[in-house]
């Protein structure tokens, strides 16, 4: 066998190699969260595993309700102003995708919340600007857990 055999099978298998990697490698979620929140917010917390489920209960006036639901085995906390009011942080739509914005700021007025295994909770939302295209997340975190993680909540009807 001469150098040129070795060279064209070995560039084949670096191209087949890649190939793969192009399109098996697992693709970021574009709808996650953007992941500047976890170095603002998180810390060192492990990623959220139980999710709520979140689906729109209704939307009049600028006010949207949606219900959160404990689907998983753990208990969910979240802070918020009432039961209904979670805390909230938003982003902005851009060409690159969700992008960190803004987040509310009740500090001392917040209390601590919890959604049981199996419980829903029905959260009160308004959107922060009308001019541009955004998303409303919660943060919950798993009570006995060291896992955290922002869930959205809402999407503005403004994504041209």
């Amino acid at each position: 066998m001469n150098r040129f055999t070795f060279s064209i099978r070995s560039l084949f298998a670096l191209t087949l190699v890649v190939a793969l990697a192009v399109f098996w490698w697992p693709k970021p979620d574009p709808n996650a969260p953007d992941p500047k929140w976890r170095e603002t917010l998180v810390g060192n917390a492990e990623p959220l595993l139980n999710v709520p489920d979140v689906s729109l209960a209704s939307h009049r006036d600028g006010l949207v309700s949606v219900t959160a639901t404990n689907t998983g085995r753990t208990t969910l906390e979240y802070r918020g102003a009432s039961q209904s009011r979670i805390s909230l942080f938003q982003e902005v739509r851009s060409d690159s995708g969700w992008q960190k914005d803004a987040w509310s700021v009740d500090g001392m007025c917040e209390g601590f919340y919890e959604i049981a295994p199996g419980e829903s909770v029905r959260f009160e939302i308004e959107f922060w600007d009308d001019d541009k295209a955004v998303r409303m997340l919660g943060r919950f975190s798993e009570r006995g857990a060291d896992r955290s993680g922002l869930v959205v909540l809402a999407t503005s009807a403004k994504l041209d």
